[in-house]
């Protein structure tokens, strides 16, 4: 193993580590605050989105373990409003310091084969931006692309 390679892992065991001793001593709203900011490279973006590498809605548990929960909550979120997650690729990122999680939905429709740079927007009308609260909980928004 390379000793950058080792170095990243240490300093990602010692983040995990302090987040979890943070979150016994000072409770869900401070830890989430203070841990998602912490994160080297928290967002979660598509290089190419005609060979997605990004995960998908329905799937948990190919999210950083930190996403889980809010990757469940915006996946009911979404169910209740009459869509299926497994249709969804997901982009994630903070925004207001790591306050809210910004899930970007790409409808598998746009997706892959069917990806074109030609067009500008969703085609299909089903993918969906959703505003998700970290400090809450809570999905604050679910808008739909134009």
């Amino acid at each position: 193993m390379l000793p950058g390679k080792f170095a990243r892992i240490r300093l990602l065991t010692y983040l995990v580590l302090t987040a979890l001793i943070a979150w016994h001593f000072y409770g869900r709203k401070r830890v989430i605050e203070t841990s998602l900011s912490a994160l080297p490279f928290p967002e979660i973006v598509a290089t190419d989105l005609r060979k997605p590498d990004i995960p998908r809605l329905d799937r948990p548990q190919d999210f950083p373990a930190l996403y889980r929960d809010p990757v469940v909550t915006v996946s009911k979120a979404i169910e209740e409003t009459g869509l299926r997650p497994s249709e969804y690729w997901v982009e994630l990122r903070l925004e207001d310091s790591g306050r809210r999680l910004d899930f970007s939905l790409w409808h598998e429709s746009i997706v892959g084969e069917n990806y074109s740079n030609e067009f500008k927007g969703d085609i299909s009308g089903k993918s969906r931006t959703v505003e998700y609260d970290a400090l809450s909980g809570k999905v604050v928004k679910i808008s739909s692309w134009r």
